[in-house]
């Protein structure tokens, strides 16, 4: 397919290691995304005035998601592909798209919790208010 879309680039450099390092840039773009999202929902979210017991709900919500989201993506092997230890990713045929896409929805739920985390801790060490 590569040599159709790009085929100045066709044997620039060997077909395995072009697909390694596809397979690991757009594992890595995900993590990033998902840390992106999660900088920007405190400033998304900075209007709603949630107190009490709901608050608390939504916050262990999003943290069991981000837990779930954990375990998937140290159960699924991502960072084989994103520390270049795979060279090719297998992609499960049997397994129900809605199932893939609440997989991996879990999963950026993860990151971008971690981008959240990261939000707050940055905010508070800047004493911004």
């Amino acid at each position: 397919m590569s040599s159709h879309a790009v085929p100045f680039m066709y044997g620039m450099a060997p077909v395995s290691l072009a697909r390694q390092m596809h397979l690991a840039m757009s594992h890595w773009s995900f993590v990033l995304m998902g840390i992106h999202l999660g900088l920007h929902i405190p400033l998304m979210t900075a209007h709603i005035k949630i107190e009490g017991k709901f608050k608390t709900a939504i916050n262990a919500a999003f943290c069991l998601s981000a837990g779930i989201g954990l375990f998937l993506f140290i159960r699924s092997g991502w960072a084989n592909y994103m520390f270049f230890r795979s060279v090719f990713a297998f992609l499960d045929y049997e397994k129900a798209g809605s199932l893939v896409l609440l997989e991996n929805t879990l999963m950026l739920s993860f990151w971008a919790f971690a981008g959240c985390r990261i939000f707050k801790l940055l905010k508070r060490n800047a004493h911004i208010k």
